[in-house]
C-alpha cells in the first residue's frame, strides 16, 4: 500500500507563516519599525498550546521547540518596539510572558522607558528574591547591569516614535482578535 501525503499550500499553515515572518524580521537591513510589525503579525498567529491534544514524547519536544521560537520572536518584537520608542506597546505582553520565561531585564527596560521606573525596580527585587529562595543564587550579570543602569540613570530612554500610525498594520478582518502572547499558545 502506497503512502498518502497531504499537500497543502504552506501559506495556509500557521506554523509556516509564523516561521516565514519571524525569518523576515531577522534580515539585517530590516528597520526596527518593520521588524516590530512583522513580528507582531507572526505572534498574532498563536492560538494556544502547539499540539495540545497530543501527549507523546515527540509532541512534547515539538511543543517545547515552538514555545522557544515564540518567546524568541516575542523578545525580538519587544526589542524592536523599544528601539523605535514604543515601550507602552510591549509592557502588558512582557508582564504576562515574564510569568513563565526569564525576560525580567527586558521588562525592566520597557517599564523604565515607559516612565514606570519604580515598577521596574520592584520587578528586579521580586526576581532577586525568587532566585535566592528557589535556587540560592543572585541575578545574572545582564539583569544586574539593567538594574544598575536604572539606578544610576544611565539606561537611555528611547525617543518616542514620531508617527506611530504609519508603522501599525491595518486591522486584519480575516484573523480573530489577537491573543496575549504571554499565554501558552499553539499554531
Amino acid at each position: 500500500m502506497a503512502a498518502t501525503f497531504l499537500e497543502i499550500d504552506p501559506n495556509r499553515v500557521d506554523a509556516h507563516r509564523f516561521r516565514r515572518l519571524a525569518d523576515q524580521a531577522l534580515v539585517p537591513e530590516t528597520p526596527p519599525t518593520v521588524q516590530a510589525v512583522v513580528l507582531r503579525r507572526a505572534l498574532d498567529l498563536w492560538r494556544g498550546p502547539a499540539l495540545a491534544n497530543l501527549s507523546s514524547a515527540w509532541a512534547s519536544r515539538v511543543r517545547e521547540s515552538w514555545e522557544e521560537q515564540r518567546v524568541a520572536a516575542a523578545r525580538r518584537w519587544a526589542e524592536a518596539e523599544l528601539r523605535v520608542g514604543r515601550p507602552g506597546a510591549v509592557v502588558e505582553d512582557l508582564l504576562a510572558l515574564t510569568a513563565e520565561h526569564p525576560l525580567v531585564g527586558l521588562l525592566m527596560r520597557a517599564l523604565h522607558a515607559d516612565g514606570r521606573t519604580a515598577e521596574a525596580l520592584c520587578h528586579y527585587a521580586a526576581a532577586q528574591r525568587r532566585l535566592a529562595d528557589e535556587l540560592g543564587v543572585d541575578p545574572g550579570s545582564e539583569l544586574r547591569r539593567v538594574h544598575e543602569a536604572i539606578l544610576h540613570g544611565t539606561l537611555p530612554r528611547p525617543h518616542p516614535a514620531t508617527d506611530q500610525r504609519r508603522c501599525r498594520p491595518a486591522p486584519r478582518t480575516d484573523q480573530p482578535s489577537r491573543p496575549t502572547i504571554g499565554r501558552s499558545s499553539r499554531m
